[in-house]
């Protein structure tokens, strides 16, 4: 039997992609961050959300580094 917090992790993961696989093969629009290089698209931002909230849910005081929100400072 797996840990309850693998399980939950594992399902975000499965949920980010299957939002990748929404958006595959789409023109996206581009959202520019710091130069031409270093963009987001709607995809990106979308995954990344689902997979920060399963580890804010699991492990509420850790701080999280993302690439498209920056840093959740919670102390530790």
């Amino acid at each position: 039997m797996l840990p309850t917090n693998y399980i939950k992790l594992n399902e975000a993961i499965k949920s980010a992609g299957s939002i990748i696989m929404h958006y595959f093969g789409q023109q996206l629009s581009l959202d520019h961050k710091s130069n031409s290089a270093d963009y987001r698209t709607k995809a990106d931002v979308e995954t990344e959300l689902v997979i920060v909230q399963a580890i804010e849910a699991i492990f509420p005081d850790y701080n999280i580094y993302a690439e498209e929100m920056g840093k959740k400072d919670k102390g530790s």
